[in-house]
């Protein structure tokens, strides 16, 4: 955006509609406007009268530091600017911000100064599709209960309410009591809820928050910082979920079931002790039937993206998944024995796990860390981009790890071969060539994070004929580099040279590293500072067109 008043003059003549879109762009790309309003008298007008610049709404009664500042977002501290924020936006509708900044030991903010502040917006609570509130560390529970128990009331309407965010930057237990009005309001006004987002609200929250009829339309949930264990059955009858993110265990055993959601829109069944029956407050609507039986299947046959902190790979025979695209694993657990034969309808002799036995017949995308091989056990015929991070602490461990991930066994067409792969692990140079000659075919794309620049590697991959479709390769070196420069350049050099001559031209080609160099006792090492990447290769070429000129040259 310029700045200068002749570019203004410029601009100037440009039709307000128009500007008001390159406006609006330069809003949607995050950029302060108020800065603009000071070019010219036409800009400082036009802005003030656009409501849609003045959607976004950051609101606290603490010292906000700069980064709070800048962006699209108007940080109000002062209450005659949020006032006037508040106005000129007009009917536009509120993308809003609450925040408890760290409170200082002299002279603190009350919670009525924040509160007032808060009533201001929520006011117009029924233009606000966005609320985000955010409590940052070392603010007491109490803080934060007296400075939101007071300000939804049952004038509070959230009609247009799409995303809530409730963030806390360290666990706070009781966190409940500050917004349990705020969830009951939401139920009572909202239609449009979609999108969720809780972190470090503790197990209470999320469990008061599933009882809602909110909760089962979202069809985007995160919940972030939370440790504890969650059963499967959080998230039943949410049957338009998309997108679900959880950074704890997910688990299936009956023992840690929920009962079904039960509020004042909830009626169980006497005739039929084992179901309950959800009503919705339409009537055109049919109630939703959910049994009660703590071995009860939970379907989430929508949900495209999942991400999970840890999970016994068993645990997705319960949950149908047909729908699933993406999928992240933290940590793959291993397989208690015999944990399969808790699961209905599985024979009592089922082994842990059968490779290759639990098809996900969508799934394009998977990152995994693993300690250990059972990450096989799932069927994935569609798979094209495998994030793989081995998490085992003695290289033979983890080489034994990538040799049953990846079997030397031609015949097996279960196995995974994505076309992009990012290995990130410490294994022989002879699992790595192996892992290679099994998927090597279909291969585009290829990070290896390793310790050194594998010879026997290197070998591989000069060898006529190697991974024919092969594109993009980059090397990490996780551990300090005793190589110099020249000599990297020269191994990697090679290579290239290698499969140009083959007609497999590489369209890129770097070796990342950390250099090992020599530093004054008194001053600490810094990695980033010591972080270094040459590129080799970086050139404008597909798998058609190298496969043409190779063609041409035979």
């Amino acid at each position: 955006m310029p700045t200068s008043r002749r570019n203004a003059r410029n601009l100037g003549g440009m039709p307000a509609d128009v500007l008001a879109l390159i406006f609006e762009q330069y809003h949607l790309m995050d950029q302060p406007i108020t800065p603009v309003m000071s070019v010219c008298k036409r800009f400082y007008h036009l802005i003030r009268r656009l409501p849609r610049l003045w959607r976004r709404i950051l609101v606290s009664a603490d010292v906000m530091p700069v980064s709070l500042k800048k962006g699209s977002t108007m940080a109000c501290s002062d209450i005659n600017l949020l006032k006037n924020c508040i106005k000129l936006a007009a009917n536009a509708p509120l993308e809003t911000t609450f925040v408890i900044g760290q409170v200082p030991d002299d002279n603190p903010p009350s919670p009525a100064a924040r509160a007032e502040r808060y009533g201001l917006v929520l006011e117009k609570s029924s233009r606000i599709s966005f609320l985000c509130i955010i409590i940052n560390p070392d603010v007491p529970l109490d803080m934060v209960v007296q400075s939101f128990v007071s300000v939804f009331t049952s004038s509070t309407r959230f009609d247009s309410l799409e995303s809530l965010m409730i963030a806390s930057a360290v666990p706070l237990p009781g966190l409940l009591s500050a917004f349990s009005n705020l969830l009951t309001q939401i139920e009572i006004s909202s239609t449009k809820l979609t999108s969720l987002y809780f972190e470090n609200v503790g197990n209470e929250f999320i469990t008061a928050a599933r009882q809602h009829a909110f909760w089962r339309r979202l069809r985007r949930l995160t919940l972030k910082g939370e440790h504890s264990p969650l059963h499967a059955t959080a998230f039943e009858a949410c049957s338009s979920l998309e997108f679900c993110s959880f950074s704890g265990e997910l688990l299936v055993t009956p023992e840690f079931a929920m009962p079904p959601p039960v509020t004042s829109s909830i009626e169980p069944l006497d005739a039929q002790p084992m179901l309950a029956t959800i009503k919705s407050k339409d009537p055109h609507e049919s109630p939703v039937v959910l049994p009660a039986d703590p071995n009860r299947e939970v379907s989430l046959e929508n949900v495209k993206w999942f991400r999970l902190g840890a999970l016994r790979m068993s645990v997705l025979r319960r949950i149908p998944l047909q729908n699933l695209r993406f999928l992240v694993i933290q940590s793959a657990l291993r397989e208690c024995a015999g944990s399969l034969k808790e699961i209905p309808n599985q024979p009592s002799e089922a082994p842990p796990y059968e490779p290759y036995s639990l098809l996900l017949p969508n799934l394009e995308t998977l990152h995994v860390g693993t300690t250990h091989s059972q990450i096989n056990l799932l069927r994935l015929p569609k798979l094209r981009t495998l994030h793989l991070q081995i998490q085992a602490l003695q290289r033979s461990s983890a080489s034994s790890i990538l040799a049953e991930i990846f079997p030397s066994d031609p015949s097996n067409t279960n196995i995974w071969r994505p076309k992009s792969l990012n290995l990130n692990a410490s294994v022989h140079d002879k699992a790595l060539v192996g892992m290679i000659e099994v998927i090597g075919f279909n291969l585009e794309a290829m990070t290896l994070t390793m310790d050194k620049l594998s010879r026997r590697l290197l070998v591989a991959l000069r060898k006529r004929g190697s991974l024919p479709n092969l594109l993009r390769l980059t090397f990490e070196l996780s551990a300090l580099s005793k190589a110099t420069d020249n000599d990297i350049s020269t191994k990697m050099t090679e290579l290239s040279v290698s499969r140009k001559k083959q007609g497999l031209e590489f369209a890129w080609l770097s070796c990342k590293w950390v250099e090992d160099v020599h530093r004054s006792p008194d001053k600490s090492f810094n990695e980033e500072e010591s972080r270094k990447e040459i590129v080799f290769a970086d050139n404008d070429i597909c798998t058609a067109c190298r496969t043409e000129n190779t063609s041409i040259k035979t």
